[in-house]
């Protein structure tokens, strides 16, 4: 997600709403898990030809990558055994060492690809729209917020916990949310398209 993108989502989308009807919540309301610890996957266990495993380098823009092109893969075996750390449609990633506020939503490229244990990974429910929540969580009051519970001396860390108790506002209703979300989806690919030029 652009910086502009996120400077501008929480301003905009309520001057475009003024009489919705916008409630607080909390991101535990819905299922957060942490990527499997090294314990369970090891360096020697990358292939050179599998299935991807994201890492928070891989989403710092705000967007997951849309091939598996120089990223650890894993082989079906070990997609089996830890398939808990599979990756769904609509599915949000964070950070969860060093630039914790960081998230980014899952496509249709990512399905299937695994999380590693340096990310936390929130699975909306039917009651939010995710398009929505993945801008709405990149807005700076939230990504502060996120960033000022954070727990660690040399490097910044969060848990689901800290990551549960992170407040978000949304309209009430689904499908304005769904407005709002697919508004930036759009301006956030017109962005993009921009900086690639000609």
């Amino acid at each position: 997600m652009s910086c502009c993108v996120s400077s501008y989502f929480r301003a905009v989308s309520i001057c475009n709403y003024p009489s919705s009807t916008w409630e607080q919540r909390k991101l535990g309301e819905f299922d957060i898990k942490t990527g499997p610890f090294g314990s369970t996957l090891h360096a020697e266990d990358y292939v050179a030809s599998g299935t991807p495993i994201v890492t928070t380098e891989h989403f710092k823009s705000g967007d997951l990558p849309l091939t598996g092109d120089g990223i650890p893969q894993v082989s079906d075996l070990d997609i089996q055994r830890l398939s808990q750390y599979s990756l769904r449609l609509h599915d949000i990633v964070f950070s969860r060492v060093g630039s914790v506020d960081l998230n980014a939503e899952v496509k249709n490229e990512q399905v299937g690809w695994l999380f590693s244990g340096r990310v936390l990974r929130v699975r909306p429910n039917e009651s939010i729209d995710s398009t929505y929540l993945h801008y709405e969580l990149g807005t700076d009051r939230v990504r502060n917020s996120i960033v000022e519970r954070a727990v660690g001396l040399t490097m910044a860390s969060i848990n689901t916990g800290i990551l549960g108790d992170t407040e978000f506002v949304a309209p009430t209703k689904l499908e304005e949310q769904r407005r709002i979300g697919a508004l930036f989806s759009s301006l956030d690919n017109l962005i993009t398209l921009h900086q690639r030029g000609p």
